[in-house]
């Protein structure tokens, strides 16, 4: 530790019950390896340590969220507008591109809503209800639709849907160019 007076302050205290005598840490060593330790008081003044071995756990959860970090920026460079909702119809990955197509009022994305919820949106702002229909019947079947969407300004979409095989129904919007 750091600063080694208070760590080993705190150690007296679990040793004497303390009330909050609760002790973990995450112990990040200079070769790679990375211990959680605990510790608990026992009879007499004791002290019983536990420390485990979590370098594997912390390198496989750095290496997710890396991971996680370069899809995200990957998905943000494309132009098509991406929506991903989960095989609960909750909506949990869009881009970049779909945020800015979609832009709601007062909110920055379409973050918690479900599929029905947007398909009632999308209707609303577009002439497309066959392909919404469509949509739906992928979202609960499989398979995939595929169409076009004209907006009140006259800008046109194309759009596709998917329907993966864990059940997340993935819609891409493109804008069509005159």
């Amino acid at each position: 530790p750091r600063d080694y007076h208070s760590w080993s302050k705190r150690l007296l205290e679990i040793e004497k019950g303390a009330a909050n005598s609760d002790f973990e840490e995450t112990w990040s060593l200079p070769t790679g390896q990375t211990f959680r330790v605990s510790a608990s008081p026992h009879p007499d003044g004791a002290l019983a340590f536990l420390i485990e071995d979590i370098s594997a756990e912390t390198h496989m959860s750095r290496n997710f969220r890396a991971e996680l970090t370069a899809t995200r920026a990957a998905l943000d460079l494309l132009t098509t507008a991406l929506a991903v909702f989960g095989s609960n119809g909750q909506l949990v990955l869009t881009n970049a591109a779909f945020s800015n197509l979609w832009l709601l009022e007062g909110a920055e994305s379409l973050a918690g809503i479900t599929l029905a919820e947007a398909v009632s949106n999308w209707r609303e702002v577009g002439e497309a209800d066959a392909l919404w229909d469509n949509v739906l019947t992928v979202a609960r079947s499989g398979g995939t639709a595929s169409g076009r969407m004209v907006l009140e300004d006259g800008e046109v979409l194309s759009l596709q849907a998917h329907r993966g095989a864990g059940g997340q129904v993935l819609i891409a919007f493109e804008t069509e160019q005159p």
